[in-house]
Order: structure tokens, then C-alpha cells, then sequence
């Protein structure tokens, strides 16, 4: 419990869900990164054939992976990334929805943690939460851990550091290098919509979610040089979802170099180098001098996970079921399938006594109220 708290403490669970491709190395980190942040429980989907990174989370009592190779797809496999991440994201919300003891789900990437304080997480009340974005700073080599992130940036601060020269304009899309909404998590339900950065409501309502300065997603974009030439010059780089703006235009400058047939390798790495000082390497001394900069509390990274409990082989008996199930269920509401009618269905299939129970009460259980938003 946080400091000076006397309530009781709070036994249910978070859980997350992530759709992911990369290494065992940064898969092995990602997970132990939020099970030590939080998370009771992880669902991880893995994007593309990777045998090491499946025996590894197959072998761990605190995560479910999911392989989503054709038979999943159906023989339809979006080829939006973001498309997939949020079929895989409401898959996960439906599964969770009869069971009682999951209070929230977040929806994170492969280079994120959560970074929060769960007490007040559970204490909340609300359909949804709103976890802002602390990036991590950007330096071509770390002596330790990346323990410094960069803090959304008022106005004032922007101009500060436009007229530093840190910045080219003073906008938050020139400060952050990643994203800059944030990650939502929501009581898992079979009535709102998991998007990437935003709960919706089935008819394409913004739901308002709720915030605090302890709710935060830790996002270990391009950390280090390094990590900058692994997202954005090999493989990996193919597989990200659409880009936009300058981040489409970095990766435009990027392909030119790698594309480049006349030039040696050390002349290639000298100019993709060249790229990362200009586009990505933060300026750590203006940033630390204008107040930008936290490290994340020590307290909110060292959690025991307590997995799903009693819980586990009825969810994972529920998957099963869901994961042969018709994708257009998990997809845009526009195409009219809704999980009520899927919860139906295998209500009238062969369910053993306790999933249908569950079912059933899922289903009588009234929407939650919510506020939506521009």
C-alpha cells in the first residue's frame, strides 16, 4: 500500500496484453520489467514465428502467449499492425470480462512498462485509465540502467528549449521521439473497444478515462544508438505500425542510406550515426537544466505478480475457445459482430458447467457507465 494508507489490500489482478516481434533478449527484459512494475499477469501475442521467444514465455507461470499464424487469422491477416494490435487487445478484454478478480487491463507495446501506483489503480472505480507517457532519454551509450525520462513538457518549457537549440520547434512531437497520448487500461469488459492509445465505446466514442501523476507508462523508445539502428535500420523496422510526419521521414532518410549500393559499410554506419545525432540523441544537459527529467520511484518496481490464481484454467480453457472464434468479433465495431452474440454462441456450444456460469453473469452484468470526449 502507498505511504500512510490504512486500507485493506487489494487482491485483484492487473494483467496487460502486448503484440509483439523481437528478440529473446529485449522479450525476456520486457517481461521482467513489468512483472516487477505491476502486472499480475501477461498476454502476449506473438506476431510472427519465433520458436526461442515461444519456449520462453510458455515456460513462465505469469504469461500467455498466443501464436497468431494463419489458423488464428482465419486466412485474414490485416496488414495494419495497429489493426492487429487491437483485435488481439479486445480479445483479451472479452476473455477477461467473467472474471471478477481482473480489476484492469493495459494495452502496451513490446518497449514499454507500466510504471504505477497500484493501490490507487484499484481504489479507482473507473471504466478507464489513462497512463501518460515519461520517455526515455536518448544517448548514444548508457554506463547503467536507463533510469531518466523525459516528462511531458509544458508550453513554457518547449519554448525553453527551442531557444536552447534542443529542439527544432516547440511542439511535444519535435520533444517526444515515440508517441505522445499515452496507453489506456479498462475494466475488461465485452462493451467498450481497446484501441492503441484510447478505450472507444462500440459506436466510436472517446471514453474519458481517468488520470494521476502515479499512472505512467515508461516508454523505452530509442534509447541508445544501438537501440536506435534496431528499430529503425533492420528487419524490425518493416514490421512497425504506419509511420507519419518526421518519424515517416526518418525512416524515408534511413532507407535511403541502407538503400545506397555505392557506399561501404563503414561510410553507411557513419551516416545512419549521423541521422541519430541529428533526429534522435536528446540534449541531456538542457533537458536536466529546465527540470524535464525524473527517474522512476523504486517502489513502483518491485512487485511480487501473483499470476491468475484460481483462475487460471478456466481463462485459459476460455481462450481456446475465443482464439478459433471468427476475428471479425475483435475487430472494428463496423462490422457488427458483437461479442454478446460471440458469449451466445458458446453458450450454446459444449462449455463446461463453470464457463457458462461465468458467461452467463458477464452477460447480465449492464454496461458500465462512462463520460466520452472529443
Amino acid at each position: 500500500m502507498t505511504e500512510g494508507s490504512s486500507r485493506e489490500p487489494d487482491d485483484r489482478r492487473i494483467c496487460t496484453v502486448t503484440t509483439l516481434w523481437d528478440s529473446l533478449a529485449n522479450v525476456r527484459q520486457f517481461v521482467a520489467r513489468n512483472l516487477a512494475a505491476g502486472a499480475d499477469h501477461m498476454f502476449i501475442f506473438l506476431d510472427a514465428p519465433a520458436p526461442e521467444v515461444r519456449d520462453y514465455l510458455e515456460g513462465l507461470e505469469e504469461v500467455t502467449v498466443v501464436r497468431t499464424g494463419k489458423n488464428y487469422w482465419h486466412g485474414r491477416r490485416p496488414e495494419n499492425l495497429n489493426t492487429r494490435q487491437m483485435a488481439n487487445a479486445n480479445a483479451v478484454s472479452y476473455l477477461l470480462s467473467p472474471f471478477d478478480s481482473v480489476r484492469w487491463l493495459f494495452h502496451i507495446d513490446g518497449d514499454e512498462s507500466l510504471d504505477i501506483d497500484r493501490d490507487g489503480l484499484l481504489s479507482s472505480d473507473a471504466p478507464a485509465a489513462r497512463l501518460s507517457v515519461l520517455e526515455s532519454v536518448s544517448r548514444a551509450h548508457w554506463d547503467g540502467p536507463v533510469d531518466r525520462f523525459k516528462r511531458t513538457a509544458t508550453p513554457d518549457e518547449l519554448a525553453r528549449l527551442t531557444r536552447r537549440g534542443a529542439i527544432a520547434s516547440p511542439h511535444l512531437r519535435e520533444y517526444f521521439h515515440g508517441h505522445l497520448r499515452g496507453k489506456v487500461g479498462v475494466r475488461p469488459t465485452l462493451d467498450l473497444r481497446v484501441g492503441i492509445h484510447d478505450a472507444w465505446t462500440r459506436a466510436g466514442e472517446r471514453v474519458e478515462a481517468e488520470r494521476s501523476p502515479d499512472w505512467n507508462v515508461l516508454h523505452y523508445d530509442c534509447w541508445s544508438s544501438e537501440e536506435f539502428l534496431r528499430k529503425w535500420a533492420s528487419p524490425m523496422a518493416n514490421r512497425r505500425a504506419k509511420l507519419a510526419g518526421k518519424r515517416q521521414q526518418l525512416q524515408d532518410a534511413v532507407n535511403g542510406v541502407l538503400e545506397t549500393p555505392s557506399i561501404d559499410d563503414e561510410e553507411r554506419d557513419r551516416r545512419l550515426m549521423e541521422l541519430y545525432e541529428t533526429h534522435v540523441a536528446d540534449d541531456v544537459a538542457a533537458l536536466e537544466e529546465i527540470g524535464l527529467l525524473v527517474t522512476p520511484r523504486a517502489e513502483f518496481h518491485a512487485y511480487q505478480p501473483r499470476g491468475l490464481g484460481s483462475d487460471r484454467d478456466a481463462v485459459h480453457r476460455l481462450l481456446d475457445r475465443l482464439v478459433s472464434a471468427d476475428r471479425g468479433y475483435f475487430l472494428s465495431p463496423r462490422t457488427n459482430a458483437h461479442p454478446r452474440d460471440l458469449f451466445e454462441q458458446l453458450r450454446r456450444s459444449s462449455l463446461d458447467a463453470e464457463l457458462d456460469a461465468r458467461l452467463a453473469a458477464s452477460l447480465a452484468r449492464p454496461p458500465a457507465t462512462v463520460t466520452t470526449t472529443e
